[in-house]
């Protein structure tokens, strides 16, 4: 089922928290027909950014006034280049069924290599 480019919801909540000793930057990037030109084509990906922010203090971060759609969120360390990888099962729909979405904890810590 297709979701209408400009649909009637607009007040739809994507929300998480980061986990990590460092800085980073949180986008939300639109997803298009074909997700394999998010990651791979860079231009395709700047037109589809949505909104992007520092992750707050506490590592909380919340995106608002979401339109219905499909989206991923990208995080990248602040002053680094993103590093995205991005699967059909990491888009967040967002609708009239599920306007708000937590993603709750996503920990960058146990990613990290340790030295």
């Amino acid at each position: 089922m297709s979701i209408p480019d400009h649909p009637l919801l607009s007040n739809g909540k994507i929300e998480g928290h980061i986990k990590t000793d460092r800085p980073v930057v949180v986008a939300l990037l639109r997803a298009g027909e074909d997700e394999r030109k998010i990651y791979l084509d860079t231009n395709f990906l700047s037109l589809n950014l949505v909104d992007s922010q520092p992750s707050k203090q506490d590592g909380n971060f919340t995106f608002t006034n979401i339109g219905a759609g499909r989206y991923f969120i990208a995080i990248r360390y602040a002053g680094e280049a993103a590093q995205i990888s991005m699967a059909e099962q990491d888009v967040l729909i967002v609708d009239q069924l599920q306007p708000e979405i937590d993603l709750g904890t996503i920990d960058l810590m146990a990613k990290q290599p340790h030295l």
